[in-house]
């Protein structure tokens, strides 16, 4: 019984031995596999793995670029883009009103200067929207939807669109304002994209005036702004709101 138990000991062991064996002799070949694999990464030119496909292209969606925070710190709008369930807050504007469906009117913010010194109130809201009307920015509807400003009282307008459009709070958000002398000097958009500076000089809103250089959103008609931007300039210390 002894000399049985001893011998199946010794073929139990060789058959271990010999499956032990075939697995490290698996792992060292999955290792070579992998060195051979990474030496060919290194080594071999790429436009042997992978040639490019002519006419393909690869979409990539940045939602923020530097373009939206200093564009709404040197001006402001009626809302400024956050980051809530609305995508928007209250920013010239302090509360609003959907009196219809193509009816919106909004109380503005008391007490606010331009950077000029100028008033910000019902009347610079009538006379930018005048002016933007002739020239809207074109990558939303906003071009063709809206119709006029009323001025209700010196704190309170009501904008008019010809039809029903459920995006014009969003697009209020890019409706910003600047002083007579700007508008009269270049019209509300330079460029028929997005909200710009031609020039530096106090002709915002924001808490920030630009001292030099300008800023420009390139987009094509009918896309986002933030596809292309050009800001170049310094700003000055900030200023506090009311």
């Amino acid at each position: 019984m002894l000399n049985y138990t001893f011998d199946s000991y010794l073929q139990n062991k060789q058959t271990f031995n010999k499956q032990t064996s075939t697995k490290v002799d698996d792992m060292m070949g999955v290792k070579i596999f992998f060195r051979m694999m990474l030496s060919l990464l290194l080594f071999v030119p790429m436009g042997t793995i992978a040639k490019p496909v002519e006419g393909s292209h690869l979409k990539v969606f940045i939602p923020s670029l530097p373009y939206i925070y200093i564009s709404h710190s040197i001006n402001a709008a009626l809302l400024k883009p956050a980051n809530n369930e609305k995508g928007w807050e209250y920013d010239m504007a302090v509360s609003h009103r959907k009196i219809d469906d193509k009816t919106y009117e909004f109380d503005l913010r008391r007490g606010v200067k331009f950077q000029d010194g100028s008033p910000f109130n019902a009347d610079a809201v009538l006379l930018n929207m005048e002016y933007f009307k002739k020239a809207p920015f074109l990558f939303t509807k906003i071009d063709t939807v809206f119709d006029y400003a009323e001025k209700v009282d010196d704190y309170t307008v009501r904008f008019h669109l010809k039809e029903k459009y459920g995006q014009f709070l969003n697009d209020a958000i890019w409706i910003q304002f600047y002083t007579q002398p700007y508008l009269e000097k270049f019209g509300w958009n330079g460029k028929a994209t997005c909200p710009n500076l031609a020039e530096a000089g106090p002709y915002g809103l924001g808490p920030y005036m630009l001292k030099e250089g300008y800023i420009e959103a390139i987009a094509k008609h009918r896309k986002p702004c933030w596809l292309q931007t050009r800001i170049t300039g310094t700003l000055n210390t900030p200023k506090s709101k009311p």
